[in-house]
């Protein structure tokens, strides 16, 4: 049992940057699957593709609108959010992670995010259902939510996740080994797959380092108790947890569960949250720079 604890934990990021929808619930029956898919030769990549294929296949569920189809929705939905645990943790169980891996899992995120999204807004207006402010102003909103919950928590647990274990491995750090990869890349030819995931992965952390301060060095003494209590209120806006409450509003067929936790709850949170942090690191930065 302590073998099968101890790898169960080996499989999980640092406990801290975990969102306890995963912790609790999505992990467990993920790390289930990892067992058995670990013994064959599969890797993460392929089981990121099986991801995006169970999100597609929730979309076009969605899509019909009725109570039925949103509880296969959430279902397959439910599916591939457990694919895509299962990815990183066999990748860190066997330890055959690469940063493209990482790059080609954030792209199954984005296709199966537009795949659910669109999906669901085809059925809720085929169906007529009637929602506050209009079905695709709220859709609208919520998308654009997740987009700016996604920049953040990311960029936020990247900070943690590197200062916890002393690695000099910022989001700022990412953008510039990728962007010259990138432009070595771009003169050559082929590689357009590659190419492309570098293309929008680069947009994307350009828009974290933009958004928040880039620091170029991170102390292992950064990680505080402050940071790691923030962490965990960042972890509850974070893509598992708009998952879960998206699928429990598919499966209860009550979408206005995920509106409301999406553009009220965690923006409100956010309000909350963002000038906190800039003050505590701020305030850290400041420490760092005298004892230099």
């Amino acid at each position: 049992m302590n073998k099968l604890f101890k790898e169960f934990r080996d499989s999980l990021k640092d406990i801290i940057a975990e969102e306890a929808t995963d912790l609790f619930l999505f992990r467990p029956v993920s790390f289930v699957f990892t067992k058995f898919l670990i013994k064959l030769p599969v890797t993460p990549n392929q089981i990121s593709f099986m991801s995006m294929i169970s999100g597609i296949v929730s979309g076009i569920f969605f899509s019909f609108g009725d109570k039925k189809s949103f509880v296969y929705g959430g279902l397959f939905y439910l599916l591939c959010h457990i694919f895509d645990l299962i990815d990183g943790m066999i990748a860190r169980l066997k330890k055959n992670g690469t940063p493209l891996g990482r790059i080609v899992d954030g792209w199954v995120d984005y296709i199966t995010t537009v795949a659910v999204f669109i999906g669901m807004y085809i059925g809720l207006i085929k169906v007529g259902f009637k929602l506050p402010y209009g079905t695709l102003l709220l859709t609208i909103a919520a998308g654009a939510s997740m987009i700016l919950h996604s920049v953040i928590i990311d960029y936020y647990r990247q900070q943690y996740l590197s200062s916890s274990t002393g690695r000099n491995n910022t989001i700022g750090d990412d953008y510039r080994k990728f962007k010259k990869r990138f432009s070595f890349i771009m003169s050559k030819r082929g590689n357009y797959i590659e190419k492309l995931l570098l293309f929008v992965y680069l947009g994307y952390t350009k828009a974290q380092v933009t958004g928040t301060r880039d620091k170029s060095k991170v102390l292992i003494k950064k990680n505080t108790k402050a940071s790691k209590i923030l962490l965990v209120f960042w972890n509850w806006i974070g893509v598992s947890t708009h998952r879960f409450f998206f699928i429990l509003g598919a499966l209860l067929y009550q979408p206005m569960i995920f509106f409301f936790y999406v553009i009220v709850f965690c923006n409100v949170l956010l309000l909350v949250l963002y000038p906190i942090q800039w003050k505590l690191d701020k305030r850290e930065d400041s420490i760092s720079d005298r004892s230099e």
